[in-house]
């Protein structure tokens, strides 16, 4: 049976993955580097437990007789090693370890099993909200994705978690952020530090599933202009730019088009497009378009009630 066929064998092949990594094990495990939040304590504790289910259901997981012996073997040595040992930079290069390694690759190479899954971490650093997606070790261009005046974070709004998955198979790093309507995070669309997107993108080129020299972003809306903001601002950071739908100017707040929608070094940037009816800091959008009809301001249909 393929491993994406069965749950619990794309966990356990999963877990021997990261096991047979030295590579993520320096990166994780000893220099404790992010994205993931990760120990060996914690693998030995997920392994052991989906290990478990492996052994009960490996019949109904379609495992062969062949495949089933490896990963006897493979559980035998491993769970020998980690009862006498749990300090990775003390072992990680051990003549022990690298048998330990071996094996998972030998159990990882059985089943034709290479990770694909997209995966994806929370991400709350320091004033950062958003969730970034990657498919495997290795650094990838990176892709700043900023969604409109919905707000919130790509992915979990009207940019659906399809299209970002779509990025990440696409040989992306993607980093989902939010930049209003969160806990930490303004309420609404006005007054936005532009600062806080070069913290992000700081942020994003330092991971290590990030080429740091091809960062791009991708905006829609509101959010394409902002990239068109910030790519012409700042353009030694960014390398590629797609603005989905955004204005040709900048444009007032949301849902209050008379106070500013962004900042930079505390000041508010203008000229922007404010509202059409009056200059009032408190008037909404909504009303703004309906008091602008109806003073003739903008065209609207003939048939329009």
């Amino acid at each position: 049976m393929y491993p994406n066929e069965n749950s619990t064998l794309e966990s356990f092949l999963e877990e021997v993955t990261g096991i047979s990594d030295k590579e993520y094990q320096r990166r994780v495990w000893i220099r404790g580097e992010g994205p993931e939040c990760d120990d060996f304590d914690e693998a030995v504790c997920r392994y052991s437990n989906v290990a478990d289910c492996v052994f009960e259901e490996y019949k109904e997981c379609g495992i062969s007789d062949y495949q089933f012996e490896l990963i006897k073997k493979f559980h035998e040595n491993f769970k020998k090693f980690w009862q006498d040992n749990d300090l990775p930079q003390l072992f990680i290069d051990t003549p022990e370890w690298t048998k330990i390694t071996l094996m998972a690759k030998d159990v990882l190479q059985a089943f034709g099993y290479q990770r694909n899954r997209v995966q994806k971490y929370s991400i709350h650093y320091q004033n950062l909200v958003g969730t970034l997606y990657t498919c495997s070790d290795g650094k990838k261009p990176g892709i700043m994705l900023l969604s409109g005046s919905d707000g919130g974070v790509p992915g979990k709004n009207a940019i659906p978690e399809s299209f970002v998955e779509y990025l990440v198979k696409s040989g992306f790093t993607v980093l989902a952020l939010a930049y209003f309507g969160m806990d930490r995070l303004p309420n609404a669309l006005e007054n936005i530090p532009l600062e806080y997107f070069i913290s992000a993108i700081e942020w994003f080129k330092r991971q290590a599933y990030v080429d740091p020299f091809r960062i791009g972003i991708i905006g829609q809306s509101r959010g394409g202009e902002l990239a068109l903001l910030l790519a012409s601002s700042f353009p030694e950071l960014i390398q590629a730019v797609v603005a989905c739908s955004p204005c040709n100017m900048i444009c007032g707040g949301f849902p209050h088009p008379n106070r500013p929608a962004w900042t930079c070094h505390h000041k508010p940037l203008t000229p922007y497009l404010s509202g059409l009816s009056n200059a009032d800091d408190d008037l909404a959008e909504a009303d703004d378009i309906r008091m602008a009809i109806e003073s003739n301001k903008i065209p609207r249909h003939a048939n329009t009630a």
